[in-house]
């Protein structure tokens, strides 16, 4: 009798494990499918990009999208989730729908993360979260935007061999909240025969068989010693230390070339944009090499209503941050434009100025945009800019601030021009903060105010 219970016991416990079994296989096939849908691997065959993904197991929890935009930019985004299988699954199927449906739209990065953030919050369990980097390239441009939060440093390599890190400077996807969510971009100059690296963790976290781990400095080095074929050589170097240890964690490498990129731009999408933010830092090193304005509103020109009033907000732009460069971080004096030939003088000193900041890398400037379009009225941008610099302008008693005073008619143009297209300019002496709004849609403003 007691043999006959303790078969049955027995028989019992294997159904279950095999229930167990075909359960777990069941959610592995069914995750393996939904990751599939979430890479689109179409999206991924560009000249200019190579890729790995190695799941630790059937499934992966790194994800790696990436989409070309109606402004002939290319977005792409690496993520590592916690967890493998349905866990990371039930956040990367969201995630892929909005950064592709967004992206082909042209909204921000911006606005991109802040809605993945929002998404990720509302459905993850306390301890899930997506730790992920995303930028935005146009190599012609000469920078790239980068957000990066809780991923290992996004690499840029030189022709030369230099490499430059953009760190992280964020927290992960989907831990807090809209009201506290920082969706903040970092600039960073890029050249033509730039090549760019992004990674997830398991990675530099791979272990050879006494189990030390690959590492940052072995990386590096890898990058560093070779011209060509670099990603190749970096897998070859990681195969070669790893052996036939057992791979802990997913690894996802990426490699793009700026040589080889090709825009394709998207057509724009028919439907209304509502809103639209970016919030960029912009350092020292791409002042001297880049149109930022033009490029701003190269973005914005998406929205019909922005497109519309291209010359009112170009002007503002231009005006806003040529006054934040020249005036707040290079500290130009405007007595040098007196007359016709102190312009010379002017641009001579100001092109010397540049050089010499070009490496400092303590000065920048913050540059926040704000597109709304309400149904029940008219659509409005705002835009604030900061610079680190030490210069203050002149404000009156109501905090707006003044063009420079005497009779120089060549100096404090730009903020009257730019106080009479927008309906308020105000300056924060506190926080060295010049912010504007204007409400697009009233053409009589695009008269010139001389």
């Amino acid at each position: 009798m007691r043999v006959s219970n303790l078969y049955d016991e027995l028989n019992e416990h294997k159904n279950n494990i095999e229930k167990n079994n075909a359960r777990l296989q069941y959610e592995h096939e069914l995750a393996e499918a939904v990751i599939k849908r979430v890479i689109r691997p179409e999206s991924l065959e560009a000249p200019h990009l190579k890729y790995t993904i190695r799941p630790q197991s059937i499934t992966s929890g790194d994800i790696l999208l990436a989409s070309s935009t109606p402004s002939g930019t290319y977005m792409i985004m690496i993520g590592d989730f916690t967890g493998h299988g349905l866990s990371a699954a039930v956040g990367a199927l969201p995630t892929s729908d909005i950064f592709y449906a967004m992206s082909s739209k042209g909204f921000s990065i911006s606005d991109i993360l802040s809605t993945i953030n929002s998404k990720l919050n509302s459905i993850l369990p306390t301890g899930f979260y997506l730790a992920a980097s995303i930028l935005e390239l146009s190599p012609e441009k000469g920078f790239i935007k980068v957000w990066n939060g809780g991923l290992p440093d996004i690499l840029v390599r030189k022709e030369d061999g230099r490499i430059s890190s953009i760190p992280s400077g964020h927290l992960p996807l989907g831990i807090i909240g809209d009201d506290e969510f920082d969706g903040t971009l970092h600039l960073e100059k890029l050249d033509k025969n730039d090549h760019i690296y992004f990674y997830s963790d398991g990675l530099t976290e791979a272990v050879n068989p006494e189990g030390d781990q690959f590492g940052d400095d072995r990386l590096l080095d890898t990058i560093k010693k070779h011209e060509k074929s670099i990603f190749e050589a970096v897998l070859s170097d990681l195969d070669d230390y790893t052996g036939d240890a057992e791979q802990l964690d997913d690894i996802t490498l990426a490699e793009i070339s700026c040589q080889a990129f090709s825009p394709t731009p998207l057509s724009p999408s028919t439907k209304k944009i509502n809103c639209w933010n970016e919030s960029l830092i912009i350092p020292s090193q791409v002042f001297s090499t880049t149109d930022i304005p033009a490029h701003l509103l190269n973005d914005l020109s998406l929205i019909p209503e922005i497109a519309q009033e291209s010359f009112k907000i170009n002007l503002i732009l231009n005006e806003l941050y040529t006054n934040a460069l020249d005036h707040g971080i290079l500290e130009m004096d405007s007595s040098l434009k007196s007359d016709p030939d102190g312009f010379y003088k002017y641009y001579e000193e100001r092109e010397k100025k540049l050089t010499e900041i070009d490496h400092d890398l303590k000065h920048y400037i913050h540059l926040t945009i704000n597109y709304s379009n309400k149904d029940d009225g008219p659509s409005s941008l705002e835009i604030k800019i900061f610079n680190s610099g030490n210069e203050r302008p002149t404000i009156d008693s109501r905090g707006k601030a003044l063009p420079a005073s005497g009779d120089n008619p060549f100096s404090g143009r730009g903020l009257e021009l730019i106080n009479h297209y927008s309906e308020e300019l105000h300056y924060s002496p506190d926080d060295n903060i010049f912010s504007l709004s204007l409400t697009l849609g009233n053409s009589s403003d695009n008269s010139d105010p001389s």
